[in-house]
């Protein structure tokens, strides 16, 4: 029998008591200021509630409002976010945290509109600070919420289309326009989403909205949603250089702040051409390395990031107590510039790495 279609009030009632039931005690839950939904929301993107709770008790700790974000140094936001991933998402925290202060009066808009107006917040994430406090009737469209909603409705179309987000978000409309909380009925939907209607396994037995559900019904709800079968990510080369020197420390350098992983540390190096060899790359890429000496290979170090599989071919090399030509005096004490840095290991804790230079220098370190 094909699924009913309850009435917009009656569905939005029935996924509200579900939510009061089972809703877990997530603490941004406790005290749900914009400020603390803004921050677990992007860190949600991309990554699970289990993963993000540490990260956002220890952020919370190191800035507990807009104010004392905006105050901080990108270096301290990004080493309480390092191991997180998809840094850009902590800059745009702080750059956001910074326009706040200075456009906003250090208060966070009240609405979805004005709220995207900010560096790093999009419509999702405008639409759950509007919703959950300030009651916008607005759908909250994430990954679980078109997940949900495809499997309801049987949606044909790939679900990261933008044909796909609108139908979900025209279904939604009349739902969250009748719900007694907007913010709750949000919530809940992407609750159903984490813990029920997940991609690789539907608990139809415990959802609280099976008996209207258009893939329940057909036999097979896991053929939803549907998604054109992706190209596999491209591989990138690289090399990285662990240059040491006598005391133990080694070089690292900052990148760019507005390239991928901007301002984080790593290890000199660079991306090869096509068809160069690792050595090749390193004379392009590595000024340091004409006063090396002892040069050698470590060994691959494989990562995955969204958008491309890395290969980083990580070498060692030794300097003289001279230094090296890239900072501003030729002695053993000239330790630091604004980009380039001398580390000893047990002070590595302390520099914002992702985890790829951070594997390299792993290598480094035992050798």
């Amino acid at each position: 029998m094909p699924p009913s279609t309850p009435s917009p009030r009656s569905g939005a009632a029935a996924l509200l008591r579900w939510f009061a039931r089972v809703r877990r005690p997530l603490p941004w839950r406790d005290a749900p200021t914009p400020y603390a939904v803004w921050v677990s929301e992007i860190m949600l993107q991309q990554t699970r509630v289990e993963t993000v709770a540490g990260y956002y008790a220890r952020f919370m700790a190191a800035f507990p409002d807009v104010a004392a974000l905006a105050a901080a140094d990108i270096q301290d936001v990004l080493r309480i976010w390092q191991g997180l991933g998809y840094y850009s998402r902590a800059r745009n925290l702080h750059r956001a945290a910074a326009a706040v202060m200075r456009d906003h009066g250090g208060a966070l808009p009240a609405t979805a509109a004005e709220l995207r107006t900010l560096p790093g917040i999009g419509a999702y994430t405008a639409a759950a600070i509007a919703s959950i406090c300030h009651g916008e009737r607005i759908p909250v469209v994430d990954g679980n919420v078109l997940r949900v909603a495809a499997r309801r409705l049987l949606l044909a179309e790939d679900v990261r289309t933008p044909a796909a987000r609108r139908a979900v978000e025209e279904w939604l409309a009349p739902r969250i326009g009748a719900a007694a909380s907007p913010g709750d009925f949000n919530e809940a939907l992407m609750e159903l989403g984490e813990t029920l209607c997940r991609p690789a396994a539907a608990d139809c037995a415990a959802c609280p909205r099976a008996r209207n559900c258009a893939a329940r019904g057909s036999g097979d709800p896991l053929r939803w949603p549907v998604r054109e079968a992706a190209a596999p990510p491209p591989v990138r080369r690289a090399v990285a250089l662990a240059l040491r020197r006598p005391d133990g420390a080694f070089l690292l350098v900052r990148r760019s702040g507005e390239r991928f992983l901007g301002e984080m540390w790593e290890l000199p190096g660079g991306f090869l051409l096509e068809g160069e060899t690792p050595r090749r790359g390193m004379v392009r890429t590595v000024p340091q390395l004409a006063t090396a000496r002892r040069l050698r290979r470590l060994g691959t170090v494989h990562h995955a990031y969204s958008h491309f599989r890395l290969e980083l071919e990580v070498y060692a090399a030794e300097v003289p107590s001279g230094g090296v030509g890239i900072l501003p005096a030729a002695s053993h004490q000239a330790s630091a510039t604004p980009d380039a840095r001398w580390i000893q290991p047990g002070d590595l804790a302390d520099i914002p790495l992702s985890k790829a230079p951070r594997l390299a220098l792993a290598l480094a370190v035992g050798t």
